[in-house]
């Protein structure tokens, strides 16, 4: 049986195949659909357009040396002609950034005559985990010609990430915190760079007064960000002048979990022991029970029922929605800058 679409003659069997792959999409059954045409490809049942989405598939479900390898086979098909060309290629450097081969997804770019804004925020990355901060940058600000929204953020970690090449007490590595900081000044990264550069210079006032105004400006993301400015001001400082700052801050806001994680620490520390658990239940009780709240509880009191059912994640991408159990400047999954919280 053949059937009329648009006046063309369809066969039958291409209606049943791609209502197959509507139904197999429908349902969100992305092994079923790649299934199906691993299947069609090994058949020989199949045409460009078949590894195409073969390819997406594959990199779709994190198999990026295969995604690489379909997409190559296909521009290496004489046939393959005009746009249909051009939309391989970008898919080909996709599949080169997933893999994290960024050196080919600059070369792959330079052969890319229309660019759109999804390969500019890729070329800018690969730019950027290639130390090339200065195009990095002059990608970012194209991006945000062409977009119209702000890529502050990916600008300051740029100079954030080149940063790396240099030492922590040179000149070179604190101008580019500096600049980084000028882009995004509430950068965690960035300030937290800002605060070693200058304790490891033993620089103390100047050290004591940028921990200050992290803790003044609540800066951290992690729960192990205040334990780790107490070490640096303890070299410089007395520890409970750092901590009645920080009971300071939570007075005036006692939502902040990470100023609750360390308070109950240092009373730890202090053999106060039942003012940590009062001030554990009160945070639960009046602010709701984040997964670091309820780990900090069992180590207090433990329940194995409880141990049981929490699972492993202790923060969320506000971006993409995805658990994780350590926090991380950047999100490993949607790559959006200091977008973690607790969860």
């Amino acid at each position: 049986m053949q059937l009329k679409l648009g006046g063309k003659i369809v066969k039958e069997k291409n209606f049943e195949q791609l209502f197959k792959i509507i139904d197999y999409l429908l349902d969100n059954n992305l092994d079923k659909c790649l299934e199906f045409y691993k299947n069609l490809v090994l058949q020989g049942d199949s045409k460009i357009e078949d590894y195409i989405v073969l390819g997406k598939l594959c990199r779709k479900k994190g198999d990026y040396k295969r995604s690489i390898k379909l997409f190559e086979t296909v521009l290496a098909d004489a046939r393959l002609k005009g746009w249909l060309r051009g939309y391989v290629k970008r898919e080909l450097l996709r599949s080169y950034y997933s893999y994290g081969d960024y050196e080919k997804v600059i070369d792959i770019s330079n052969d890319i005559k229309r660019k759109d804004e999804d390969i500019y925020k890729i070329l800018a990355d690969a730019y950027s985990n290639t130390l090339n901060f200065k195009r990095a940058v002059s990608a970012y600000k194209k991006l945000e010609k062409i977009s119209g929204r702000s890529f502050k953020r990916e600008v300051a970690y740029s100079y954030f990430t080149v940063s790396n090449k240099y030492d922590e007490t040179s000149k070179e590595y604190i101008r580019l915190i500096k600049k980084g900081l000028k882009y995004y000044e509430r950068s965690r990264r960035g300030n937290m760079a800002l605060i070693k550069h200058y304790y490891k210079r033993g620089e103390k006032k100047h050290t004591i007064s940028l921990i200050d105004e992290f803790v003044e400006k609540e800066l951290m993301k992690s729960d192990n960000d205040l334990i780790e400015l107490e070490k640096i001001y303890y070299e410089f400082g007395d520890i409970e002048d750092y901590a009645s700052k920080i009971l300071y801050r939570y007075r005036l806001n006692e939502k902040n979990i990470f100023f609750v994680l360390y308070l109950i620490n240092f009373y730890n520390k202090m053999n106060k022991s039942e003012k940590a658990l009062t001030l554990l239940k009160q945070t639960a009780e009046e602010y709701g029970v984040k997964r670091l709240i309820a780990r900090k509880y069992l180590e207090f009191e433990p329940n194995i029922i409880t141990k049981e059912i929490l699972d492993d994640n202790n923060y969320k991408c506000l971006k993409c929605d995805n658990l994780f159990n350590e926090y991380s400047d950047i999100c490993p999954i949607c790559n959006h800058i200091e977008t973690m919280r607790p969860y």
